[in-house]
C-alpha cells in the first residue's frame, strides 16, 4: 500500500518492542504495516459504538496486514 500521508509517532518502549517483534517474526513486513493494522482495529471498534467519529472507511483503505 502506497503511503498517502507520512506521520511521525512516538511510542513507549513497550509498544516499540511489540512492533519490532512483530516485524522481526515476519508477521508484518514493516513497522508501518503493524501500525496500520492496529489503527484498522481501532476504527472497527469505534464504528461499533453509537457516537463513533468515523463511520465508514473507504474500501481503498481496507487492506490486510501484509
Amino acid at each position: 500500500m502506497a503511503a498517502n500521508h507520512t506521520r511521525h509517532v512516538a511510542l513507549t518502549a513497550l509498544l516499540a518492542n511489540f512492533v519490532d517483534q512483530r516485524v522481526a517474526e515476519g508477521q508484518y513486513q514493516s513497522v508501518s504495516a503493524v501500525i496500520q493494522a492496529a489503527l484498522r482495529l481501532l476504527v472497527e471498534r469505534e464504528m461499533k459504538t453509537e457516537d463513533a467519529p468515523i463511520r465508514k472507511v473507504p474500501s481503498s483503505q481496507r487492506q490486510g496486514a501484509r
